[in-house]
């Protein structure tokens, strides 16, 4: 549907986090089984996995046991070489069947399509040989940017160690570093979406461009949603601490229940944090998913109506608003409550897509 007026900052804010958050509650028990799922397999398949590299890779080439005068030669040698080469192949691996199933189930509810975790599971491993070269390519961009940071820091330390200017310069560098490397992950947020989604090549997602007007939308939406959940995080320690020091300090003096307490709020708080991770997890990747839809399919065609503003007012012929799907920007697409807010946004028609 074509907005009469193009939306405030904050409006569209305010659209995108309560879109994000109803599919989060529709997908949530998908995407939190999914996570719980690739857990376990993971935690079943890495334990054979790391004793069969360490019995080939150690003890067949002469390294009974890894103690701290050993690392530096065996990382030097070829089963050093061999072993960090497949951690790290083993790393990407990992993290795009994770990261690339939570988008195909995601992306799935936002076409009125439920996947399963096993579905999703099965789909991102069949692509992952378009998913290796992405992630490949994001880490090889990541990784130049922070050394040249670090060549940059050390080249000042060495010119300029005895000078007081060298840690407000480190500071400014780390700054530097810092936004450059949210600009590049603003710059190619959607290259996974584009290649797996859309069937586009590697190195034509990453050569993907948007306006300014976008980019700077792009930016100011993920900075605020970063914040939001650091803010959240914050609010979550900030209590359990508090909580967790009037515990302790009511059963300081009890010898018999500190300890069991304090074992217990220990447990307590990595449940809290590991369930504080599945949840941001799933979330993340709904905002990410839903802020996909509304840039690529629909911010496109906002973007160029002032354009054409002015041969629109010079028809004199009625022009019809048709809601495709209903209001998509506000509830989920081909639902009743889509149909609802089209019909108070005063569309003269609504399309269903089923």
């Amino acid at each position: 549907m074509l907005p009469k007026e193009e939306r405030s900052p904050k409006k569209y804010l305010a659209t995108l986090f309560r879109n994000s958050f109803t599919v989060f509650k529709v997908s949530l028990y998908d995407t939190v089984t999914y996570q719980l799922f690739f857990l376990i397999l993971l935690y079943l398949l890495t334990i054979p996995l790391v004793y069969i590299f360490y019995d080939f890779l150690f003890v067949t080439k002469g390294y009974p046991a890894l103690v701290n005068l050993d690392i530096e030669s065996f990382l030097f040698s070829i089963p050093g070489v061999i072993t960090v080469l497949l951690l790290a192949f083993a790393a990407i691996v990992i993290f795009c069947i994770e990261k690339f199933g939570l988008l195909f189930i995601t992306a799935s509810y936002q076409t009125g399509k439920r996947m399963s975790c096993f579905s999703a599971l099965r789909q991102s491993a069949r692509h992952l040989r378009t998913e290796i070269p992405v992630v490949v390519l994001l880490l090889l961009c990541y990784a130049a940017v922070i050394a040249l940071f670090l060549v940059t820091v050390l080249v000042s330390y060495v010119l300029l160690s005895d000078s007081w200017f060298f840690i407000p310069l480190t500071i400014i560098l780390a700054l530097l570093c810092i936004v450059f490397l949210y600009l590049l992950y603003i710059r190619w947020i959607f290259v996974a979406y584009l290649v797996v989604l859309e069937g586009k090549k590697v190195l034509h997602a990453f050569s993907y461009k948007r306006n300014r007007k976008l980019f700077r939308q792009l930016a100011v939406t993920v900075l605020a949603w970063v914040l939001l959940v650091a803010l959240c995080f914050a609010l979550i320690i900030l209590l359990f601490s508090s909580l967790s020091w009037l515990l302790l300090d009511a059963v300081i003096d009890n010898s018999v229940l500190l300890a069991p307490i304090f074992a217990s709020l220990v447990v307590l708080f990595s449940l809290i944090l590991f369930s504080f991770s599945i949840v941001a997890n799933s979330f993340d990747s709904n905002f990410l998913t839903e802020l996909y839809y509304q840039n690529i399919v629909l911010i496109g065609t906002i973007l160029l109506i002032p354009t054409v503003q002015k041969d629109l007012d010079s028809i004199d012929k009625k022009i019809y608003v048709s809601a495709h799907r209903g209001s998509s920007c506000r509830a989920p697409q081909n639902t009743i409550s889509a149909f609802v807010a089209a019909i108070d946004d005063e569309a003269d028609y609504i399309e269903l897509d089923v």
